[in-house]
């Protein structure tokens, strides 16, 4: 274990068994002569048993540790994960509102232009009727009803283009 990171939960629990196993062990060679009336090769052999369990932790300890590490590992990583997923779908609901607005904006002002531009044909047409005879008058005006036109036929793109 590196001197500079701190005890995981997987390094205290292989710690408290390392000391129970030891702690038992020692507590069967001091007490066992008084308390156990069964023959000295069965302590031994009890003793030797916890010993070999005291290695066992020990030996096991460096592979689960780094399995424990790479899990742990593992676990941050999905973590973050989940954060990003979850600020991408903030992101994604926040856009969708936006554009909504953004739909909802560009058809009232379409809305408006188009009937700004309806009085503004009008207009012109009445100017129309009342100096028939006036050519150059006439060219001008068709020329404005031209552009407006256009300008209407561009609102229509812009409505047509939103709704792909």
């Amino acid at each position: 274990m590196d001197a500079r990171s701190e005890p995981t939960p997987f390094d205290q629990r292989l710690f408290f068994i390392f000391i129970v196993t030891f702690a038992t062990m020692t507590v069967f060679e001091f007490a066992g002569y008084y308390v156990y009336l069964y023959p000295p090769e069965w302590r031994s052999n009890l003793i030797t048993s916890l010993f070999t369990s005291g290695l066992a932790v020990i030996i096991a300890y460096f592979p689960l540790k780094a399995y424990y590490d790479m899990n742990t590992q593992l676990l941050s990583e999905v973590v973050r994960r989940h954060g990003v997923e979850m600020e991408l779908r903030e992101q994604k609901e926040h856009l969708k509102k936006t554009n909504k607005k953004l739909t909802m904006l560009s058809t009232i002002t379409r809305h408006d232009i188009k009937n700004t531009l309806t009085g503004l044909v009008g207009f012109l047409q009445l100017v129309k009727n009342e100096a028939p005879d006036n050519p150059s008058l006439n060219e001008h005006l068709n020329k404005v009803m031209e552009c407006s036109e256009t300008i209407e036929q561009q609102i229509e793109f812009t409505r047509d283009y939103e709704e792909l």
